[in-house]
C-alpha cells in the first residue's frame, strides 16, 4: 500500500470512527474549534468559557495528567492564550484551507502563535517546578528536623527511664 493510499486508509478510518460515536474524544477538537469560531464572530467574547473549552480539549488529550504542570493550574490559566488565539492577526488562519500551510505569511503567523504558546506555557511550567522543588525541600527539612526532634525526645524517655 503506497503512503497516498495509507493517508486515505487512515482518514477514512478516523472518520468513519468520528460519525459512529458521538461522544468520543475526538470530538473535543470539534467542539472546542467551534466556539472558538463563533467567538471570532462575536462582539462579546467569553473568555472564562472558552478558556474551559480548551482546558477541556486539553485533558481530553492527556494535558492533565499526573505529571503536568496544567494538572496545579485551573482552566483560567489558558485566558491568555485564549485571548492571544482570537487576536485580528490569526483571523486568516481560522478555517485555513491545507494548501494555505504553505504561504509564507501564514507560516510567519504559526511560528509566532507557537512561540507565544512556548513562552507562555513555560513561564507557568518553570513556576510549577519550582513550587514543586520548594514543597520537596520543605518535606525533606521538615522530615530531617522532625527525625532529630525525635530522637532528642528518645534519649529524653531513655534518661528517664534510667532513673
Amino acid at each position: 500500500m503506497g503512503t497516498v493510499d495509507l493517508i486515505i486508509k487512515s482518514s477514512t478510518e478516523f472518520y468513519n470512527d468520528l460519525k459512529a460515536d458521538e461522544n468520543g474524544r475526538y470530538r473535543s477538537w470539534e467542539y472546542c474549534y467551534s466556539h472558538f469560531i463563533k467567538a471570532r464572530e462575536s462582539k462579546e467574547v467569553d473568555y472564562d468559557y472558552l478558556s474551559l473549552q480548551l482546558a477541556f480539549y486539553l485533558a481530553s488529550w492527556g494535558m492533565y495528567r499526573g505529571s503536568s504542570f496544567l494538572l496545579q493550574k485551573d482552566y483560567k490559566v489558558h485566558i491568555p492564550v485564549v485571548k492571544e488565539l482570537l487576536n485580528e492577526k490569526y483571523d486568516v488562519l481560522a478555517g485555513i484551507d491545507c494548501i494555505g500551510f504553505k504561504d509564507d505569511s501564514n507560516q510567519k503567523l504559526l511560528q509566532d502563535i507557537n512561540s507565544f504558546l512556548e513562552q507562555y506555557y513555560d513561564k507557568i511550567r518553570h513556576k510549577v517546578k519550582e513550587q514543586e522543588l520548594k514543597i520537596s525541600y520543605l518535606l525533606h527539612s521538615s522530615r530531617k528536623y522532625l527525625w532529630e526532634h525525635l530522637a532528642v525526645f528518645q534519649h529524653m524517655i531513655d534518661i528517664l527511664l534510667q532513673e
